[in-house]
Order: C-alpha cells, then structure tokens, then sequence
C-alpha cells in the first residue's frame, strides 16, 4: 500500500515512513482468524495493509455477536489500549484474508533506541503521537455517525418485518375466510392471485419507505451469474422430480398405467391459449411469492438480527412464515413450499439477488404444475 496515503503518516517523509516500518512487523491473519480478542492484554497497534477486518462484540445479554465495523486497507486498529493502557475493548477478525503492520505501543511512548544526537527522530515520533490522535478522534465521530445509522436502520427494519407480518397474517385470515365460505368462492385461486397482487405492491412500497438501496432487498441491477445458476440448477430437480413420480406411480396400486407426464392431458383440456395464459399468470405469480418470501421478509429479518446464525435464522423465520400462506390449501404443500424456500432462501443469499430464485421456482414449478401435473 501507499504509506504516505496513510493518515497516520500524514506530513512525514518517505525516509521517516520508512524507518517506522522497519521498526515494525508483517504480520498475516487468514479469512476466519481472530487477530485479538476482546479482553486481551494489549502492546501494538497494527494499520491494514490489505485485506478485510470485522471489529466484533459479544452482546451481554443475548451472547450473539455484533459486528461493530468493518475495516478497509488503510485503517489504525488497537489505538484505544495506547491511549488508556488497559484491556482491547472489542474482537478483531479476519472477513478476508489480511496483511497487517504490527507496531509496538513503545515506539510511541518512549522512542526506544533513539540517540540524543538524533533529535529529528524524536520529532518523527511526535508527528506519529499527533496523527494517531486525529485517527482517534475521527475514528470517534465515525463509530458515533455509525451508531446512529444502525440504530436508524434497526428502527426502519423493525416497523418494515412488523408491517409485512401483519400484511401476511391478514392474507392466512382472508384466505382462511374464503375456504371456510366455500359455497360463495368455490375457487380460493380468484381471491389469492389478487391479493397477493396488493400484498406484493404493498411490500414494495415498504421498501422504498426504509429509504435503502433497491439492492439491500435484492433488486440489484446484475442478474445474469444468479439467473445462470437458477436455470442450470432447476435441470437436475426436474429430473429427480420426474424420478420420484416414477418411484410413487410404481409403488402405489392403480398409478402404473397413468402416464408419467401429464401436460398432454391439460393441453387437451384447457387449449394451448389458455395454458400460455396460465403459465403467464402463473409467472407473475412466482415473482411477487419469491419477492414477499425474500425481499419483504428475509432480507428485512437478516439486516434486523444480531446473532452471528442470523442468516439461517432469517431463512428458516421467513419460510416458515411463508409455509403459512399455503395451508389453506393443504399441509402436505406447505411442508414442500417450506423446504423449497429454504433452498431459495440459501440461493438468494448467495448471489444477493431476487432473480436467481425467481427463473429457479418458475421453472420447476412450472414443470411441476404443467409437465408432470402433480
């Protein structure tokens, strides 16, 4: 890196920046490792050569970990203990693997091995003092600017996950209506679709009240590595779809001679324009489920937790909240919406975006619905 950049370094020369280096270590902290640890005794700051570094807590009270700040090349880490001699005041680990600079706390308390006749040294050391206390003070203002946009954006999260459960459970209760009063709606297709219609631009418009980037909920402008993967791996699960209903029809009595795909049998039934019409429908449809299940309620849960499991948490949370929406029609789908969910729940993850899950679930439900007609 640029050591004269660094704004520990700042008004020193190349010679001086040099000569503090040379009094320094290397030291390296590969991806997962913790450089200290909360609690530990204290003797160096180390400044980030490259690499990525979590600064971690451990909440009093619910043990989760919190992160409190992640450090990019450039940054002073361990100057509190300099200053007050005490104890490191939180947990430094690797997000990536890194290369620090160790310098010794001596170096800046008592200019060890500098010669009486070497007064400009002395001087070097002084300027170091004072850069490492404008670091300190800007670190402060930062960490206070920081606390209070994360406070900020627990507060949005909260009213956002509130909002989107209460959303969900007046949909089960609408739902739920509509299949108990069945002699009224014998269909409960006509009043999901709609409303899971107003229930998906209602959570958009949630979205865009927490004042957040379109792509913190997965909207992201770069689709295509997310919808690759969504496509090539919706091919294996179509196949052992096909599989299993093979395995089912050859175990249970009177399935042998139904035929083992049935979409010729819904396309001489409804027509070709109606099924085109279907699957449009049905598309759309899959879009506003993966965006309530991922943007309105797993993104929101995983910005909102603390626990260091809390993606797992937000999946499992999200899903099983979604699950709820599909026992009005039996609890066999919502066992296997749950456990799908989770697959595209650990697929939206991953790629950060909506569209991956999406082309995913429209595909092989798609297939489920209208090849095979399960």
């Amino acid at each position: 890196m640029n050591w004269i950049e660094n704004a520990l370094f700042s008004g020193l020369t190349e010679n001086e920046i040099l000569e503090i280096v040379s009094r320094s270590e290397s030291v390296h902290v590969a991806t997962g490792e913790w450089l200290f640890h909360h609690g530990d005794d204290a003797s160096e700051l180390y400044i980030l050569e490259s690499g990525l570094l979590e600064v971690v807590r451990v909440d009093a009270l619910t043990k989760a970990e919190v992160i409190l700040q992640v450090l990019q090349p450039g940054a002073v880490i361990g100057e509190m203990a300099l200053v007050d001699r005490g104890a490191r005041s939180a947990s430094v680990r690797a997000a990536a693997a890194s290369r620090l600079l160790s310098a010794p706390f001596t170096m800046f308390r008592q200019a060890p091995g500098v010669p009486s006749d070497q007064p400009e040294l002395k001087q070097t050391y002084a300027k170091l003092v004072h850069n490492l206390a404008e670091v300190m003070s800007k670190r402060l203002r930062e960490l206070g600017d920081e606390s209070l946009r994360q406070a900020v954006d627990r507060v949005n999260m909260g009213m956002f996950i509130l909002s989107t459960i209460s959303l969900l459970a007046l949909y089960i209760i609408i739902l739920n209506l509509v299949g108990k009063y069945g002699e009224i709606v014998t269909d409960t297709t006509f009043v999901s679709i709609p409303l899971l219609g107003v229930f998906g631009g209602t959570t958009l418009h949630f979205v865009k009240r927490t004042g957040l980037p379109l792509a913190s909920f997965g909207l992201t402008r770069n689709p295509w590595p997310a919808v690759i993967e969504g496509a090539a791996v919706s091919i294996p699960m179509c196949m052992l779809l096909v599989l299993g209903k093979w395995i089912w029809m050859q175990s249970t009595p009177g399935q042998e001679a139904e035929p083992l795909f049935g979409w010729r049998s819904v396309y001489e039934h409804y027509g070709l324009m109606n099924e085109v019409a279907f699957a449009c429908v049905y598309a759309a449809f899959t879009f506003v489920q993966e965006f309530i299940a991922r943007s309105g309620l797993q993104a929101p849960l995983e910005r909102f937790l603390v626990s260091k499991h809390r993606t797992l948490i937000a999946i499992l949370i999200s899903n099983l909240l979604f699950a709820l929406t599909h026992l009005h029609v039996s609890a066999k789908l919502a066992v296997i919406v749950f456990f799908a969910g989770c697959f595209w729940g650990a697929m939206f993850k991953r790629h950060g975006n909506l569209y991956g899950t999406f082309i995913n679930h429209l595909i092989v439900g798609t297939f489920i619905f209208f090849v095979l007609v399960l």
